[in-house]
């Protein structure tokens, strides 16, 4: 069962799942957590491949074991520093915005969160080290962000129906952030 305290690690209780949240993450999104129902446990995901480096670390394309295989991007959000509160709020942030974009046209869904409980010491408690609690955003898989489309496409190799629309859904996925009130300031 989930405490009301959100600097405290949530257990989660709509999930078969015995893990907590790390406390940092509970401490800078606690009530918005609660609409996933727990972490997941990255021991579920299997690694295919790293794909893409964020400024946190790396990102890889993953098969959901618990999901029937279901190809997924994790993307490592743990903060280079978790003395810093501004690190994880920084990071806690990032996981805010993705949970509001939720159902968003042509945005990247944010699918779960999974922790690295490896070292976890027993059911519904934290790993002894709890700042080396890796997390990861389980999002959507894409084949190709904007710029490795660029990337993998030859001089002209894009007809002007396909450029409209991306354009298109680039703008639409931007109108509606910031209807929304969140700037994104790293489109890719």
């Amino acid at each position: 069962m989930a405490n009301d305290d959100p600097c405290l690690p949530q257990v989660c209780s709509t999930r078969k799942c015995t893990h907590a949240w790390p406390a940092w993450l509970s401490a800078h999104a606690g009530e918005a957590l609660r609409s996933l129902g727990g972490p997941r446990d990255l021991a579920s995901f299997r690694r295919i491949a790293q794909v893409g480096q964020g400024t946190y670390g790396a990102v890889y394309e993953c098969a959901d074991e618990a999901r029937n295989g279901r190809r997924v991007a994790l993307k490592k959000i743990k903060p280079a520093s978790l003395a810093s509160a501004e690190a994880c709020a920084f990071a806690a942030r990032e996981i805010l915005i993705l949970l509001r974009l939720r159902g968003h046209a042509h945005a990247v869904q944010l699918l779960d969160i999974a922790v690295d409980f490896s070292g976890a010491t027993s059911v519904g408690r934290e790993p002894k080290e709890n700042a080396s609690s890796s997390v990861f955003l389980v999002l959507e898989y894409d084949e190709h962000d904007l710029a490795g489309l660029a990337a993998c496409t030859e001089l002209g190799g894009l007809r002007l129906g396909q450029v409209k629309r991306l354009a298109w859904q680039l703008f639409t996925a931007l109108e509606q952030s910031h209807h929304d009130g969140i700037l994104h300031r790293d489109v890719k």
